[in-house]
């Protein structure tokens, strides 16, 4: 990605694809013969830690790929100062402030995927807006849009959370807590690069937010699809505590 945003030749971006690719299948044999591997590969075998964990990488795709394309916009199409469009993004990180601890308690009451699917359809719908936004939106049409946006965003991210610590042991926390950060940390960079290859290709700022609503909609399509498996974990959580 960095190679394609500052215009590398052909080849150098193949080759730095497959040299990434290489160095990913290593990656992997290494830890399945490692005695005690950094990176557990058999987290992954539980379907519901699997889409939960591609759920946030997608959908923080979106979020990264997100802030860096309205940082352009704001400032070079629609003639915003820095610190002004810092306050145009405020909203985004208050709502997620306001609504993550709710969403956070529900999640122990509500099917977790529900409250994530529900979230990423709110940021899918906020993005769609921000990629409609043009010289013409203003201000009061921007908050509300980056406000809609946190308030997807806050309320998926708890309830998945919530759903990956729970759908391994307790003795693979500290194995979850690692991949969860990961995920986090990977998924901002590849959106940051891909706004970058985007913009290094001649696209307008607006198709990026548009990729942004794509990676999110991947998103809601793998929380969706562990609606059963979360459901039946559920119910069973809430049958043994009965029991007990």
């Amino acid at each position: 990605m960095d190679a394609v945003s500052h215009a590398a030749p052909i080849w150098q971006s193949g080759g730095w694809a497959l040299l990434a690719v290489l160095a990913s299948g290593g990656f992997i044999a290494r830890q399945r013969r490692a005695p005690y591997p950094l990176l557990p590969l058999s987290v992954f075998a539980e379907p519901r830690f699997t889409l939960a964990v591609s759920a946030s990488g997608l959908a923080f795709i979106g979020q990264g790929l997100t802030f860096v394309a309205l940082s352009f916009f704001y400032q070079e199409q629609m003639g915003f100062s820095p610190l002004e469009t810092a306050w145009l993004f405020t909203p985004w990180p208050l709502a997620i402030m306001l609504v993550g601890p709710i969403a956070g308690r529900l999640a122990d009451r509500i099917n977790p995927s529900i409250l994530s699917s529900t979230g990423l359809g709110l940021l899918i719908v906020g993005l769609i807006a921000l990629a409609l936004v043009d010289e013409s939106t203003g201000v009061a049409g921007s908050l509300w849009r980056t406000a809609l946006c946190g308030i997807g965003f806050g309320l998926f991210q708890p309830p998945n959370n919530r759903e990956m610590m729970g759908s391994l042991p307790p003795e693979r926390s500290a194995n979850v807590s690692g991949v969860m950060s990961t995920t986090r940390t990977v998924g901002q960079s590849f959106g940051v690069a891909l706004v970058g290859a985007a913009l290094a290709l001649g696209w307008p700022v607006q198709v990026t937010l548009w990729l942004g609503a794509g990676t999110t909609l991947l998103a809601l399509l793998a929380s969706v699809a562990r609606m059963p498996l979360a459901r039946r974990a559920l119910h069973a959580r809430r049958a043994s505590s009965t029991e007990q």
